[in-house]
């Protein structure tokens, strides 16, 4: 029973993940057999809007992903309108010209006034 509520909890942490969707990644980190827990909290944080929200450009986690689905997130180029993309290293990420101010106005409350 415990673990069903932790397992929801973690679902509701990371941005409301569906049942199936949340138990594909466990199983896909498992069947690896090697650091099962780092492939599965490193397919969770460097998901796109994980990535913009943990870094502070937005505001929630649910406007990250509204940006990303939106089509006004590009990486290296490439406009992603999956929630699911995953990010690499020296990935670049870009932001529409709309968003710049909210980004900009959360960036400067992080640096004044902390998280």
């Amino acid at each position: 029973m415990r673990f069903f509520f932790l397992a929801k909890i973690l679902r509701i942490f990371y941005g409301n993940l569906k049942k199936h969707r949340f138990k594909n990644i466990c199983n896909s980190c498992v069947a690896k057999k090697t650091q099962a827990v780092f492939l599965f909290l490193k397919t969770l944080e460097f998901r796109l809007p994980m990535f913009i929200y943990r870094m502070g450009f937005s505001p929630s986690l649910l406007t990250a992903k509204f940006w990303v689905t939106s089509g006004l997130i590009k990486v290296n180029g490439k406009l992603f309108k999956n929630n699911w993309h995953t990010l690499h290293l020296y990935d670049f990420v870009e932001f529409d010209p709309s968003v710049w101010k909210i980004v900009s106005i959360n960036l400067v409350k992080i640096l004044f006034y902390g998280s």
